[in-house]
């Protein structure tokens, strides 16, 4: 009885060993054709399909396997979402990368929610969210919840840059006194100001906390005033989250 092609490369492959080029090793579990073959990852059990090339070359992948910033992973193919890639590798980079936190130290004690770790969950959480296709809008976490450090589905959202810009804080560089305030030791009064670019002065202060009174007042007003802006564009949930925003003496 004569034996098929098919029937020969099903005998030899299933059951050998490659060594892949990153992943370990791989045992090849079922032979279908040679661009379908089902392969197991041994050092971590993981599973996946690949061609009978390239996993005699070693050029599989375990997309199960965190390879991003020790943390994520990328399950499905980058090729077309880059824009999501790029969003969501930042994000991990943030949270995740020592050299970024020598530079931004805020950002050491924010993490990422599992359900994130993957790339396929945060495309899919991309691609139904508010802003994401818009030119020069960004992801944000903590508007929707103020002092957010967890980027998850329920917490970002993507806003233009002026209404993530309006509620930063720089609390690293200010010293002591309260946000938007400074002390003039000239005239030893404080003072006031609200922004950096095209900054509206609101005035001298015998105190820290009457200056910094104006301040919130004058800040929560400006949010709400770009809230009303873009409330056609942005989430609803962001703007509701705007229009309630309260500027806090230790932001």
């Amino acid at each position: 009885m004569m034996v098929s092609k098919y029937a020969k490369l099903k005998e030899k492959y299933e059951g050998m060993v490659f060594t892949s080029q990153r992943f370990g090793d791989v045992e090849v579990l079922e032979y279908e054709h040679s661009d379908k073959v089902l392969v197991r990852f041994i050092d971590t059990d993981n599973t996946g399909v690949f061609t009978m090339h390239n996993i005699s070359r070693g050029k599989v992948k375990d997309r199960e396997v965190p390879t991003v910033y020790g943390v994520g992973i990328v399950d499905i193919p980058i090729k077309g979402h880059n824009k999501a890639y790029s969003c969501w590798a930042d994000m991990l980079r943030r949270c995740y990368d020592p050299k970024f936190h020598e530079r931004r130290p805020t950002y050491k004690t924010c993490t990422v929610a599992k359900r994130f770790h993957k790339f396929s969950e945060f495309l899919k959480w991309c691609n139904s969210a508010t802003g994401f296709d818009n030119e020069g809008w960004c992801l944000d976490k903590d508007i929707l919840v103020k002092g957010n450090k967890i980027y998850s589905p329920n917490t970002c959202c993507f806003v233009p840059k002026e209404v993530n810009n309006v509620v930063l804080t720089s609390s690293s560089k200010r010293g002591e006194n309260p946000v938007g305030v400074r002390y003039d030791s000239v005239r030893q009064v404080y003072s006031s100001t609200m922004g950096k670019v095209n900054s509206k002065f609101l005035g001298y202060f015998d105190t820290a906390l009457s200056a910094f009174q104006a301040y919130k007042q004058a800040k929560e007003d400006y949010i709400k005033e770009v809230a009303e802006l873009y409330k056609d564009q942005i989430d609803i949930r962001v703007y509701e989250a705007l229009m309630k925003y309260e500027v806090d003496i230790n932001d």
